[in-house]
């Protein structure tokens, strides 16, 4: 916290706290979608491979597990012994609601207040 209250000092740097103290409402309430729509792919990642696949037993694993999902490190193999089909539908669900469309509904939130 002291770091941020010190940017004051330095124009460049305030620009950093302004424009997320401008969003910070807006990531709020951004945040409760993501959140829940984290929550459901990864309840739905553990009704599908939970049975078969370790990393999706429960759910805090499943959580974890769709977060390195998140950053690109998965075992395709392990989820595709469960079915290809459904794996692959429910990857590239995870894929395309939150990495592309979530997390850059987030950079334009930033974007929209950086223009502030």
């Amino acid at each position: 916290l002291r770091l941020f209250k010190s940017f004051h000092a330095q124009p460049r740097l305030a620009v950093v706290t302004k424009t997320l103290t401008a969003a910070s409402q807006d990531l709020l309430h951004f945040s409760i979608v993501m959140v829940s729509v984290y929550v459901c792919l990864a309840v739905a990642a553990v009704v599908l491979f939970g049975e078969d696949v370790e990393e999706f037993s429960t759910l805090d694993r499943a959580a974890m597990t769709c977060f390195r999902v998140l950053l690109g490190e998965y075992d395709w193999d392990q989820m595709a012994s469960v079915g290809r089909v459904l794996a692959g539908i429910w990857l590239w669900f995870f894929v395309v609601i939150i990495d592309l469309l979530l997390l850059n509904m987030v950079l334009a939130i930033l974007m929209d207040a950086y223009q502030v």
